[in-house]
Protein backbone atom coordinates (compact mmCIF):
# COMPACT_ATOMS: atom_id res chain seq x y z
CA UNK A 1 0.00 0.00 0.00
CA UNK A 2 2.87 2.54 0.83
CA UNK A 3 4.86 1.73 -2.43
CA UNK A 4 1.59 2.75 -4.15
CA UNK A 5 0.86 5.91 -2.41
CA UNK A 6 4.81 6.63 -3.25
CA UNK A 7 4.55 5.73 -6.82
CA UNK A 8 1.27 7.82 -7.07
CA UNK A 9 2.81 10.56 -5.95
CA UNK A 10 6.24 10.28 -8.44
CA UNK A 11 3.68 9.57 -10.86
CA UNK A 12 2.07 12.93 -10.24
CA UNK A 13 5.43 14.89 -9.31
CA UNK A 14 6.98 13.57 -12.86
CA UNK A 15 3.79 14.24 -14.77
CA UNK A 16 4.00 17.97 -13.07
CA UNK A 17 7.33 18.63 -13.96
CA UNK A 18 7.04 18.10 -17.91
CA UNK A 19 3.61 19.89 -18.01
CA UNK A 20 5.60 22.54 -16.28
CA UNK A 21 8.94 22.53 -18.76
CA UNK A 22 6.55 22.27 -21.51
CA UNK A 23 3.68 24.73 -20.68
CA UNK A 24 5.95 28.07 -19.33
CA UNK A 25 6.42 30.74 -21.39
CA UNK A 26 9.46 31.01 -23.59
CA UNK A 27 11.71 32.57 -20.80
CA UNK A 28 12.29 28.92 -19.80
CA UNK A 29 15.85 27.94 -20.74
CA UNK A 30 17.06 24.70 -22.24
CA UNK A 31 18.76 23.90 -18.90
CA UNK A 32 16.02 24.61 -16.91
CA UNK A 33 14.15 22.43 -19.05
CA UNK A 34 16.93 19.45 -19.38
CA UNK A 35 17.52 19.59 -15.43
CA UNK A 36 13.36 19.19 -14.81
CA UNK A 37 13.85 16.39 -17.25
CA UNK A 38 16.49 14.70 -14.86
CA UNK A 39 14.85 14.98 -11.90
CA UNK A 40 11.45 13.73 -13.32
CA UNK A 41 13.48 10.84 -14.80
CA UNK A 42 15.52 10.32 -11.39
CA UNK A 43 12.18 10.01 -9.92
CA UNK A 44 10.58 7.46 -12.05
CA UNK A 45 13.51 5.04 -11.85
CA UNK A 46 13.16 5.77 -8.29
CA UNK A 47 9.44 5.20 -7.69
CA UNK A 48 9.75 1.83 -10.07
CA UNK A 49 12.21 0.29 -7.85
CA UNK A 50 10.31 0.98 -5.26
CA UNK A 51 7.61 -0.86 -6.29
CA UNK A 52 9.32 -3.73 -7.62
CA UNK A 53 10.58 -4.35 -4.29
CA UNK A 54 9.55 -6.56 -1.86
CA UNK A 55 9.90 -9.40 0.87
CA UNK A 56 8.79 -12.51 0.96
CA UNK A 57 8.22 -14.51 4.71
CA UNK A 58 8.30 -18.39 4.08
CA UNK A 59 8.12 -21.00 6.50
CA UNK A 60 11.63 -21.78 5.86
CA UNK A 61 13.08 -19.03 3.66
CA UNK A 62 13.15 -15.04 3.27
CA UNK A 63 13.01 -13.63 -0.16
CA UNK A 64 13.90 -10.03 -1.20
CA UNK A 65 12.86 -9.26 -5.15
CA UNK A 66 14.68 -5.96 -6.28
CA UNK A 67 14.41 -4.75 -9.42
CA UNK A 68 17.85 -6.19 -10.35
CA UNK A 69 16.53 -9.89 -9.07
CA UNK A 70 15.66 -12.22 -6.08
CA UNK A 71 17.88 -13.14 -3.20
CA UNK A 72 16.68 -15.93 -0.56
CA UNK A 73 18.02 -17.43 2.40
CA UNK A 74 16.95 -19.69 4.58
CA UNK A 75 16.34 -19.08 8.45
CA UNK A 76 18.36 -22.39 9.13
CA UNK A 77 21.72 -20.98 7.22
CA UNK A 78 21.52 -17.32 8.74
CA UNK A 79 24.38 -17.24 10.52
CA UNK A 80 24.10 -12.93 11.52
CA UNK A 81 21.52 -10.58 12.20
CA UNK A 82 22.82 -7.03 11.94
CA UNK A 83 20.74 -3.58 11.27
CA UNK A 84 22.33 -0.79 9.29
CA UNK A 85 20.67 2.86 8.99
CA UNK A 86 21.06 2.91 5.13
CA UNK A 87 18.21 3.18 3.28
CA UNK A 88 15.99 4.30 5.93
CA UNK A 89 17.25 1.33 8.29
CA UNK A 90 17.00 -2.82 7.36
CA UNK A 91 17.91 -5.54 9.20
CA UNK A 92 20.58 -7.62 7.27
CA UNK A 93 20.41 -11.10 7.37
CA UNK A 94 23.67 -13.36 6.70
CA UNK A 95 24.69 -16.84 5.89
CA UNK A 96 28.37 -16.31 4.86
CA UNK A 97 28.03 -15.92 1.71
CA UNK A 98 25.00 -13.46 0.98
CA UNK A 99 23.04 -11.27 2.56
CA UNK A 100 19.07 -10.32 2.19
CA UNK A 101 18.15 -6.91 3.75
CA UNK A 102 14.88 -6.58 5.03
CA UNK A 103 13.72 -2.58 5.10
CA UNK A 104 12.62 -1.76 8.75
CA UNK A 105 9.75 0.35 7.56
CA UNK A 106 7.90 -2.13 6.05
CA UNK A 107 4.84 -3.30 7.36
CA UNK A 108 4.77 -6.09 9.80
CA UNK A 109 8.54 -5.97 10.35
CA UNK A 110 8.37 -6.58 14.04
CA UNK A 111 6.39 -9.13 13.69
CA UNK A 112 8.95 -10.47 11.83
CA UNK A 113 12.10 -10.17 13.85
CA UNK A 114 9.87 -12.11 16.58
CA UNK A 115 9.87 -14.82 14.14
CA UNK A 116 13.47 -14.57 13.38
CA UNK A 117 14.50 -15.06 17.27
CA UNK A 118 11.80 -17.82 17.00
CA UNK A 119 13.68 -19.23 14.33
CA UNK A 120 17.72 -18.33 14.73
CA UNK A 121 17.80 -17.85 18.40
CA UNK A 122 17.60 -14.75 20.37
CA UNK A 123 20.69 -14.29 21.30
CA UNK A 124 21.27 -13.61 17.13
CA UNK A 125 19.15 -11.16 16.99
CA UNK A 126 19.74 -8.86 19.40
CA UNK A 127 20.56 -5.75 16.99
CA UNK A 128 17.41 -6.33 15.14
CA UNK A 129 15.34 -6.40 18.35
CA UNK A 130 16.94 -3.18 19.10
CA UNK A 131 16.54 -1.74 15.77
CA UNK A 132 12.64 -2.46 16.75
CA UNK A 133 12.49 -0.57 19.61
CA UNK A 134 14.20 2.16 18.63
CA UNK A 135 11.78 2.73 15.81
CA UNK A 136 8.96 2.60 18.31
CA UNK A 137 10.65 4.88 20.78
CA UNK A 138 11.26 7.21 17.31
CA UNK A 139 7.47 7.05 16.19
CA UNK A 140 5.96 7.48 20.33
CA UNK A 141 7.49 10.92 20.27
CA UNK A 142 5.11 11.94 17.36
CA UNK A 143 2.10 10.69 19.29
Amino acid sequence: MIKWGTFSVSLFFIISLVLLAVFTDDTFSEIQFVLILTVALLFGLGSLALYLSKVVIGETTITSYKWYGKKSIRFSDIKEVDYTSFFGGCIVLKDGHQSVWVPIENVGTADFVKLLCAKVGQEQCGKAVQAIYMRKQELARFM
